[in-house]
């Protein structure tokens, strides 16, 4: 090809003088040489990518090509690019390859590529596929590479290629895609756990865009009947009564949108049997694939909820038969605080109503001030124990002076802790106050089973 070095130098020259391109003719007469060899020529400059042709009937134009050639080009690459022969010998290589070998250019040309100590060239997989890829083939692959500061990965490309002197070649291309590697990893791991906590969670999860669910998880499929094929088709509110429906529409397609949203309520929704059950519904914005959403965590609550309304129920109806009772009832934690206390057993003890006499009192202030170490040890035991016991106070009571009034205490549990519940009886002729023992406390233990209406609420 160096013979031919000066004439390619002239064709090129004298192609500049008339940018609108030349036929072989007017080259040829031009440079005063045969139109063979200008032809020659000329298909040389073409394979070398810096002469274009282009065809106007059964005329052929020659013209500069505008574009840099792939081998100029690979000097301002940040990937790793090499450029080898049919023979694997290196002709070119860009400095970004020499910096990453650690090889001056010198000690890198005319050498074979399983002599360059590095394995992301010397591999296995380069000579089983170079002939493919110098034959017209693009090929690509990835490839991982260990080093001391942990695995990179490259996707290698080989492309075919020719060189200047027309020959076949191949360019090697490597891109370091390592940090896209870690974060596609991430990713991965990210959506996998997401996935494992969403399937396993005892709650209904559904992720939508728009106006329609783009993930549901299993839960949510057991919880409202509808497989997810169904789900998918249905718009997000839908799943609500209709009556709740636009309130829903309103408040997801408003969180899209980035605006203040209530983030958690409770709300009705219909399972597809048409039963309505009741969730704890909690709403927030994340990314999903790429495009923002809304994440829904559907907890279902229909069976807390009708418990809670039973024990209101029960509540009430417990209170309203304290209200209506002609004993005194009290509540009182095992300190003696009283915690409740209906009116009956103000007018016991006091001739003000529980409420404002009561609030916050000790039960032992009601008793004697000799009988309360007595009254302590037997609260204490019924606490212990899960019989209601008989028990006598000597109290204070209007217009009778110190009396014995007799009365059971039972082992409950009020507001979530430990508490005794006591009722007391007035008879119109109280006992006198020398009717027990001395101590001024007297308790009995009959075996009765306990009143399980007795307890307050949890």
């Amino acid at each position: 090809m160096e013979i031919y070095g000066e004439e390619l130098v002239r064709v090129k020259a004298y192609l500049k003088k008339d940018l609108r391109g030349m036929n072989i003719r007017q080259i040829s007469e031009g440079l005063k040489i045969s139109r063979n060899l200008a032809s020659k020529y000329l298909d040389i400059l073409t394979a070398q990518e810096e002469v274009e042709c282009r065809v106007y009937g059964k005329s052929r134009v020659f013209f500069l090509s505008p574009r840099v050639p792939v081998l100029d080009l690979m000097k301002y690459s940040s990937r790793l690019v090499v450029a080898v022969s049919i023979d694997q010998e290196i002709v070119q290589a860009n400095d970004a390859f020499l910096r990453f070998i650690g090889l001056v250019r010198n000690d890198v040309l005319h050498r074979r590529l399983s002599e360059i100590p590095s394995a992301l060239v010397n591999n296995d997989f380069i000579p089983a596929h170079l002939h493919l890829a110098i034959a017209g083939m693009e090929i690509t692959r990835e490839l991982s590479l260990t080093t001391d500061t942990g695995d990179r990965y490259y996707t290698l490309t080989l492309t075919p290629t020719r060189f200047k002197d027309n020959s076949p070649g191949c360019i090697l291309i490597f891109e370091d895609i390592s940090s896209k590697k870690t974060v596609e990893t991430a990713l991965r791991e990210s959506e996998e756990l997401f996935r494992v906590l969403s399937d396993t969670s005892p709650a209904g999860i559904i992720v939508y865009q728009g106006m329609q669910f783009v993930y549901v998880n299993d839960y949510m499929v057991r919880l409202t009947g509808y497989s997810k094929e169904e789900l998918y088709t249905m718009e997000f509110w839908q799943i609500f009564p209709p009556e709740l429906q636009a309130l829903t529409r309103e408040r997801g397609l408003a969180r899209q949108r980035g605006e203040d949203v209530i983030p958690r309520y409770t709300i009705r929704f219909i399972t597809k049997a048409g039963v309505e059950r009741w969730a704890d519904l909690s709403s927030g914005n994340i990314m999903y694939r790429g495009k923002p959403a809304v994440i829904v965590h559907l907890l279902d609550i229909t069976d807390r909820r009708q418990t809670e309304e039973s024990l209101s129920e029960c509540e009430n109806r417990f209170f309203t038969l304290c209200g209506l009772s002609r004993d005194g009832i009290a509540i009182a934690d095992l300190a003696g605080t009283l915690l409740y206390a209906n009116d009956r057993f103000g007018e016991m003890v006091g001739p003000k109503p529980a409420s404002d006499a009561l609030a916050n009192a000790n039960i032992l202030t009601l008793l004697t001030p000799y009988s309360h170490n007595r009254v302590i040890r037997d609260v204490s035991m019924i606490a212990k124990n899960s019989e209601p016991d008989q028990i006598h106070f000597r109290i204070c009571t209007p217009g009778t002076g110190n009396a014995w009034i007799p009365g059971r205490a039972w082992d409950i549990v009020y507001n979530g802790a430990p508490a005794v519940l006591f009722t007391l009886h007035l008879t119109s002729n109280p006992a006198p106050t020398n009717a027990p023992a001395a101590d001024g406390c007297r308790t009995t233990r009959p075996r009765a089973r306990k009143c399980a209406g007795a307890a307050g609420p949890v």
